[in-house]
């Protein structure tokens, strides 16, 4: 007996909760489907800063662990693609100096990682979103973290880019009006993404 993650995997959004013994159940936008996930809800909320990723098979409803990332991170974001990888984008390293600019994507056939071009922006905390075009957009976020003083001086960024999976490619676009952190994203049913 003890407390279990339990998660629900959409489309374009991973969602973790934490609650006491209950069945693991994997949905998303095509209904339940028998298909191999995997939680890197604990990475993304930076609770960790590790390679290690575990999985939990559909079928059998046990975990399992998959391939490790190539590179130890946390507060960075994670996206499921429409050709059903996912794509992990910036966080920093576990230490307060390092943000990236690195990312990398996760094939659940092979369950391997491999490296994916890198953002122009180094960022932690930011948001990705799916867009309807299959691109997904990153904005926001943290650009670095420095002792100032006796405190902490945190930069945030409102830059955003855009992460192209048929090429691997970010490209620079509009930035926001406000620098932020930690913020949230939604993408609108007209395809604009609403950032508050």
């Amino acid at each position: 007996m003890g407390w279990r993650l339990a998660y629900i995997v959409s489309r374009d959004h991973f969602i973790l909760t934490v609650a006491e013994e209950v069945p693991m159940i994997r949905a998303n936008a095509d209904g339940f489907r028998p298909i191999r996930s995997f939680v890197i809800g604990l990475l993304t909320i930076g609770l960790l800063a590790s390679t290690a990723v575990p999985a939990i098979a559909a079928a059998s409803g046990f975990w399992t662990t998959t391939g490790n990332l190539n590179t130890v991170r946390t507060g960075h974001t994670a996206t499921l693609l429409p050709n059903g990888r996912v794509l992990v984008a910036g966080g920093g390293d576990g230490t307060s100096a390092n943000r990236l600019t690195s990312a990398e994507l996760y094939d659940p056939v092979s369950g391997k990682w491999s490296v994916t071009g890198s953002m122009t922006t180094p960022r932690e905390s930011h948001t990705a979103t799916l867009l309807p075009n299959g691109q997904v957009l990153v904005a926001g976020g943290i650009v670095n973290i420095s002792p100032s003083g006796g405190s902490i001086s945190v930069t945030f960024t409102a830059t955003a880019e855009l992460y192209n999976p048929a090429t691997g490619n970010w490209t620079t676009t509009s930035s926001m009006t406000t620098a932020r952190s930690g913020q949230g994203a939604t993408r609108l049913q007209n395809g604009q993404v609403l950032v508050q």
